[in-house]
């Protein structure tokens, strides 16, 4: 089959430099008005500060704990029949296609993302492309030919759609909409602490002398200039100056525990916990954060298997990459058993201890760890299996204890 010749969106674009900005809540609102408006929306603004809030140390941090999961998940291609195809699985296994990932990664966190796949060669596409936010207009499905241009090219017409993979949300702004916020008043907590450091961190330093006399004036700066980088001032004997500062030695605590606090809620809006990127978790609350970590990661990925199915699979197979009736399936791999905890141990023993001294029958307690323990009748049964006393040699409560416990920490 002949394959199909490509036709770069990206030779649409003017690309020019997105510059910073300072980060500023009132441009924030004037940005989101603008990417939100229903007669002329536009997006670079968002873009710039976008841009500038992705610096943030911790933001990083987080998003990388939400997008690796996504971009490096285990999958297979199976034909219509469901069977596994080896051959194009192997092929999607590749960088290019984990750079396709990446579209419904950064189209979840900043809105909307597009990758212009270029030329495929050995079912390769050796130079995918990234068309930045600043000139997507989801709104209209445009891919726009300069920044603050409401005309472009509309990515669903042909040839433009097979050659280019885009999530496209009109009006979603992405998960950076919550966070943005968060990071610009961090930005300011941060600014402000750091004045502080400069003045009350280290000793402020004044000399004073006639400031009415140019040259003493002028060797009692080159004094105070040549002892530091310390802050000084050069003061006439009859001025002074005078520092007013909180005497609580913790003062500092203001900054640290509201970064602390915004860094907790960046964590919550894009995690949903912070458990599992925030220090000091305790081991029962880090479980039940983790757990509610991998069902955020579950939809996720769900949503990509989903998008992949219905946005690139079907152009993979008109460019010839992969065969007809590919389907694209997510591979979640068996969650480890966790261990018992303390509670768990417990209500063990008691139920060992029922059937030994006969209290309860076998089939009473195989509803008993069905409860306990959330387990099928196959793996309740065999679980009880061990308390059978008449089979073991030692047959007391804590021996059938631990035989059980062997029995339900075996894969």
């Amino acid at each position: 089959m002949t394959k199909p010749s490509p036709t770069p969106v990206r030779e649409r674009v003017v690309f020019q430099q997105l510059y910073r900005e300072a980060l500023r809540i009132t441009k924030f609102n004037t940005a989101i008005t603008s990417a939100e408006s229903r007669y002329n929306p536009n997006r670079t603004d968002l873009a710039k500060i976008y841009k500038s809030v992705l610096m943030d140390a911790h933001l990083r941090g987080v998003l990388t704990a939400f997008s690796m999961p996504i971009i490096n998940q285990k999958f297979e291609i199976r034909t219509k029949a469901g069977d596994v195809d080896v051959d194009d699985t192997a092929k999607l296994k590749k960088k290019w296609f984990r750079e396709i990932l990446k579209v419904f990664v950064d189209g979840r966190i900043q809105g909307a993302a597009v990758l212009d796949l270029g030329d495929v060669k050995d079912d390769v596409f050796a130079d995918p492309v990234r068309i930045p936010l600043e000139y997507l207009l989801p709104e209209k499905y445009l891919v726009k030919e300069s920044q603050y241009s409401n005309t472009g090219v509309d990515i669903r017409e042909e040839p433009y759609d097979t050659w280019s993979i885009y999530y496209f949300r009109p009006y979603y702004l992405g998960l950076l909409e919550f966070v943005a916020p968060l990071v610009i008043y961090k930005r300011f907590v941060m600014a402000s602490w750091s004045e502080f450091a400069e003045i009350f961190g280290i000793p402020f330093r004044y000399g004073k002398t006639s400031i009415l006399d140019p040259a003493r004036k002028t060797n009692m700066i080159e004094m105070l200039a040549d002892m530091g980088s310390a802050a000084y001032a050069v003061l006439d004997t009859a001025d002074e100056v005078e520092f007013l500062q909180t005497n609580r030695p913790d003062a500092f605590k203001v900054f640290d525990e509201y970064i602390d606090r915004l860094n907790g809620e960046m964590s919550k809006a894009i995690l949903g916990q912070t458990g599992t990127t925030d220090e000091k978790s305790f081991t029962g609350a880090a479980n039940v954060h983790k757990s509610i970590l991998d069902s955020i990661l579950a939809a996720e990925i769900t949503d990509c298997q989903d998008w992949v199915n219905e946005q690139v699979i079907p152009k993979l197979i008109r460019i010839g990459v992969i065969k007809e009736g590919s389907v694209f399936v997510n591979v979640q791999p068996a969650q480890p058993k966790e261990a018992m905890n303390g509670a768990q141990s417990t209500a063990m023993v008691e139920i060992a201890r029922s059937v030994y001294l006969g209290e309860v029958t076998k089939d009473s307690a195989v509803e008993m760890f069905k409860i306990a323990y959330n387990l099928s009748d196959e793996e309740a049964s065999r679980m009880v299996d061990p308390m059978e006393v008449g089979k073991f040699a030692d047959r007391s409560p804590e021996a059938i204890m631990r035989r059980v416990a062997m029995s339900y920490n075996q894969d």
